[in-house]
């Protein structure tokens, strides 16, 4: 009784409960709209019979005059079971049912209310038809009557009410039925319903509750049926999935801190030791100071360079969204870094087709772009060709930064594009290991792919953000 109770307490059983109600209103206009309609209909019909007995009289007293009536009263009193009416004439008091009383126009009479007939009206109706004739129980219990004259004769033609009360009795009962039904069915639609409803939020429950206890890759299990609690496991499930990463992320970021960061700091301290502890000179003072302020600089570009990654990746960054011009700003990076790339020996060829624009954060896009010509300008030898391309095709719009230099072998490639790692184990070059994973963050905030590709030789990176009408995973890369 409790899980009775616990499933009739559910949202699922009320909808459920007032859509009968709403459903079973329903059926009760549908049926009174139905009674009214048949009813009528009927007793449209008994009126026609009726009108059509009251014409043959009319024209059998302008036939044969009152002699000639009465004969056809007679005939129809004593076949008025066959004929399914009721028949009266007065005088001489002739009908098929006790002391029809005598009226103009129509009217609806109980026939069981009418006083009981003279001897003579009896005899005369029993002497003119067979044993039924006089049937009042084939009649019914009410009666729908029209009286009028004919010379000096009152006449009374009707119709007993049985049919109608026999097809308004159906209808009753079969609402009755049908409304008993729709409740039944409806409370027991709505328990199963109710009970599935339960046993599906359970499932979410019990899995809300092993992640809280610490179980982070727990997931809502997602069966076939598309619908409202299906969708929200699926969000659910992708949400932690998000929660999951940033969670690994955070836990990346600071073994990164503790590893990558532990070395440049080490080396600060011991430059500032080693200056409190030899330098005695004002010279050389600033000399050491001036280091230990270079390294401290190092550090904090890379603490900031880690902090907006983190800031890109929590999707912050996606408020700032706006209608990006990708053509002119590949075009502005490019001619910001033609005049370093001709300094230092190096021949940057661009191609950029014209009128390219993408939904993202313009500072963001630059960064990456910057990242790209700087990488590849830092890890190729001079008289190396960097080319910026970008251009567009049915299913994506793509940013090309490639190079003839050394490349990245295909199994390291996967690993620089995460936090600190470099090819360079020595790290005896510029750099802290996190340009190729700012690419990356941005690329996932843009929902753009990011592919390292051969160059043949060198290395290509390729940005390929989606086109109109095309799909491309957010986030995905290939190595």
């Amino acid at each position: 009784m409790r899980n009775l109770n616990r499933y009739f307490r559910t949202s699922a059983f009320r909808i459920a409960l007032a859509y009968a109600g709403l459903f079973a209103t329903s059926v009760a206009i549908l049926f009174a709209g139905l009674y009214w309609s048949v009813t009528s209909e009927l007793h449209d019909v008994l009126e026609a019979e009726i009108t059509a007995d009251v014409d043959a009289l009319t024209q059998r007293h302008e036939a044969g005059g009152t002699a000639a009536l009465e004969d056809l009263v007679r005939l129809w009193v004593a076949d008025a079971a066959g004929r399914g009416g009721i028949y009266g004439i007065n005088p001489p008091g002739l009908a098929n049912h006790p002391a029809l009383p005598s009226f103009t126009g129509w009217r609806t009479v109980v026939l069981d209310d009418l006083e009981g007939p003279t001897d003579e009206a009896a005899d005369e109706a029993d002497d003119g038809g067979d044993d039924d004739g006089g049937d009042d129980d084939a009649l019914g219990d009410r009666g729908l009557l029209y009286g009028f004259t004919l010379g000096d004769r009152d006449l009374i033609v009707g119709r007993g009410l049985d049919r109608v009360e026999e097809t308004t009795e159906l209808l009753i009962d079969a609402l009755t039925v049908s409304l008993s039904l729709t409740v039944v069915l409806a409370l027991a639609g709505g328990l199963l319903f109710s009970r599935s409803t339960v046993r599906r939020i359970a499932v979410i429950g019990r899995t809300t509750e092993a992640i809280v206890a610490g179980d982070i890759a727990r997931r809502i299990p997602v069966d076939g049926r598309n619908d409202e609690l299906t969708g929200l496991a699926r969000n659910i499930n992708h949400m932690l999935d998000r929660i999951e990463a940033l969670m690994a992320g955070l836990r990346q970021v600071s073994d990164d801190i503790a590893h990558d960061l532990r070395t440049p700091l080490g080396r600060l301290r011991q430059k500032l030791e080693r200056a409190h502890r030899e330098e005695t000179t004002v010279d050389g003072c600033k000399t050491a100071l001036a280091a230990a302020l270079e390294e401290a600089d190092a550090l904090l570009e890379t603490f900031g360079a880690l902090l907006r990654i983190a800031q890109i990746e929590a999707g912050a960054r996606k408020s700032r969204f706006t209608t990006v011009d990708l053509s002119a700003l590949a075009g502005t990076i490019a001619e910001a870094y033609g005049d370093v790339a001709e300094a230092e020996g190096y021949r940057l060829a661009t191609s950029i087709a014209p009128d390219i624009t993408i939904h993202g954060d313009n500072d963001l896009l630059a960064q990456a772009l910057a990242n790209l010509l700087d990488n590849a300008l830092t890890h190729t030898p001079p008289e190396t060709e960097v080319s910026l391309r970008l251009h567009r095709d049915d299913e994506a719009i793509s940013l090309i930064v490639a190079d003839g230099g050394p490349g990245i072998p295909a199994a390291e490639r996967e690993r620089v594009l995460t936090r600190f790692y470099r090819l360079e184990q020595s790290r005896t070059t510029p750099g802290n290991g996190l340009g190729l994973a700012m690419v990356k963050a941005i690329a996932d905030l843009h929902g753009a792919a990011l592919a390292l590709e051969d160059n043949t030789p060198g290395l290509s990176i390729v940005l390929r953000f989606p086109n109109p009408g095309a799909v491309i995973p957010s986030g995905q890369y290939t190595a």
